[in-house]
């Protein structure tokens, strides 16, 4: 892929597509490889190409951002991690709709980050409307629906509510 990307930013304008998925192809493998800095590096690589491509009102500019918020948690940077989950999900809100797949993937993401800063309650909140937005969509609902448990089974731990965290646990 190393040699793929020199080739495409030799003509950005021409590859910028294909560029962007060979950076996000190398981010996704830096990240599974803990180099979370390269990670990183990556990710911003692509919201420039992103930018330059579309624009940042964009669908896929704002699935980019939370990318970014993962490199950006895995690097300990919470609060920028964050930032980009809620200017994502503002974003995918506006352009999709509350209920559209894309947005509760980022919500349930932004209910994981608000746990790491601390943020109990609006964590909850955010996993709870996930669970309400995603029922009337049955793939939306099997694909969400526990990991939107999950996120109320660590809040719950989080608060030392040991019996709802089995059960929210059992249903993630």
């Amino acid at each position: 892929l190393h040699e793929a990307i020199a080739y495409y930013a030799s003509e950005p304008e021409r590859w910028r597509r294909e560029l962007i998925a060979s950076r996000t192809g190398l981010a996704r493998n830096a990240s599974l490889r803990g180099r979370y800095a390269e990670s990183l590096e990556l990710r911003e690589a692509i919201l420039r190409d992103r930018i330059a491509l579309k624009g940042e009102r964009d669908p896929d500019f704002a699935m980019d951002l939370m990318n970014l918020s993962t490199s950006l948690s895995n690097l300990g940077r919470h609060v920028e991690s964050e930032a980009a989950l809620a200017r994502s999900q503002a974003l995918l809100t506006e352009l999709l709709g509350p209920e559209h797949l894309r947005t509760l993937v980022v919500q349930r993401a932004h209910g994981l980050t608000l746990l790491d800063l601390g943020r109990i309650e609006d964590a909850r909140r955010a996993a709870e409307a996930v669970l309400a937005r995603s029922a009337p969509n049955q793939a939306a609902a099997r694909t969400l629906q526990p990991l939107a448990y999950g996120v109320l089974a660590r809040a719950a731990l989080l608060e030392h509510r040991l019996d709802d965290s089995a059960r929210w646990s059992q249903m993630a």
